[in-house]
């Protein structure tokens, strides 16, 4: 090889070092392979997706576990900012006072409380909503009406309202890239309801949804593969089997899938873009859903992550918060809640985040318990 090429050669070489580097990669100091691999779809996210621009700066380790003495939030909702690198978390205490706001910095696994000038008191029961288009978080106070946080400015801006209906109790919400809106979902009546930031608006499908009787466990994100919402009715302690439906938001139309999904008490849900799968977890189940293919598939988890009456490992926890991470691509479990007596149901917080890759099958502890 001549000097030309090889200087060339090696140039090349020093880049991709360069560029995973920057990436973080995987150097987890907690990760456990399960005992099964699900079958992933390794292809990227449809175009409808829009994917992050943000890179962890170089020198990161987003696989490595952060700081275990750190403060950090407890009973809150999360969002991942795809254009900060940030999961933003809204600490709520359900008792009228305004929350806190924290950020995760996903490259670092690190928790800062921001201390925004002005903080809402938001609904405990509705999830955050990154609006991709708008570059901000989206929430929904107690009163109903829509505020909105910039992670680069740590402001949270009431939304005007432009007047019409306001809508009921809204317990469900995710974001849908192809309108650029945020649909959520009200479970007593199954209606969906559209909010743009920009126009500060609602607007009502005219047709109500799918309803279970119960709803207010029932889970819903969108499928940038399928390009369409998924919504889980999940029946909790009633004998009827859980059910899946998706919606094209363009027809309005509902359907039902013949797939039944595992029979979940209760969970989160995510989807994972680089998978291209959903993302189901709680209470020591774990599944993924190809809604392309409406298959589930039940992942097995390890033993070796389950000791419910420590609080250690991602098990045996309800009221958890679990998101998409873009930037790792990777699905993040936080907080939740763990059991602590079994014969007597006792339940205790827990402060932990861990991460769940669907491709390897891997769990990687990002910030340790402070217990």
């Amino acid at each position: 090889m001549d000097t030309a090429r090889r200087s060339a050669t090696v140039s090349l070489v020093l880049a991709g070092l360069m560029l995973a580097s920057c990436t973080g990669g995987d150097q987890p100091t907690t990760r456990t392979p399960a005992t099964t691999t699900p079958v992933a779809n390794s292809s990227k996210p449809t175009a409808s997706a829009k994917p992050t621009s943000f890179v962890c700066p170089l020198g990161s380790t987003p696989g490595r576990t952060g700081p275990a003495k750190e403060a950090r939030p407890t009973y809150f909702r999360a969002a991942m900012d795809a254009g900060s690198g940030k999961i933003v978390a809204v600490e709520t205490t359900g008792t009228g006072t305004t929350g806190r706001t924290w950020t995760l910095d996903v490259c670092t696994n690190t928790w800062r409380m921001m201390r925004p000038p002005r903080e809402p008191d938001l609904n405990w029961w509705m999830p955050l909503v990154y609006d991709a288009d708008a570059h901000l978080i989206v929430g929904i106070s107690r009163d109903g009406f829509v505020w909105t946080y910039s992670v680069e400015g740590n402001t949270w801006t009431p939304r005007p309202w432009s007047g019409g209906s306001l809508p009921p109790m809204l317990w469900h919400a995710t974001y849908e890239p192809s309108s650029g809106n945020v649909i959520a979902r009200d479970p007593a009546s199954g209606d969906l309801w559209s909010y743009s930031v920009g126009a500060s608006e609602w607007t009502r499908f005219g047709k109500p949804g799918p309803i279970n009787g119960y709803g207010y466990g029932d889970l819903m994100t969108y499928d940038t593969a399928l390009r369409r919402l998924v919504l889980v009715l999940m029946p909790g302690l009633q004998s009827m089997p859980s059910q899946v439906w998706t919606f094209e938001p363009t027809s309005g139309s509902w359907t039902r899938q013949r797939a039944v999904p595992p029979q979940f008490e209760t969970g989160e849900i995510a989807y994972d873009q680089s998978a291209q799968r959903i993302v189901v977890f709680g209470n020591g189940v774990l599944a993924t859903y190809d809604a392309t293919k409406d298959r589930w598939a039940t992942v097995p988890l390890p033993r070796s992550l389950s000791h419910p009456l420590t609080g250690a490992g991602p098990l045996a926890r309800i009221n958890l918060t679990m998101v998409y991470d873009p930037v790792n691509e990777r699905i993040v479990v936080l907080g939740g809640e763990v059991l602590t007596s079994p014969s007597q149901a006792t339940w205790q917080p827990v402060d932990d985040v861990w991460a769940y890759k669907v491709a390897s099958n891997t769990w990687t502890k990002l910030v340790p318990s402070r217990q």
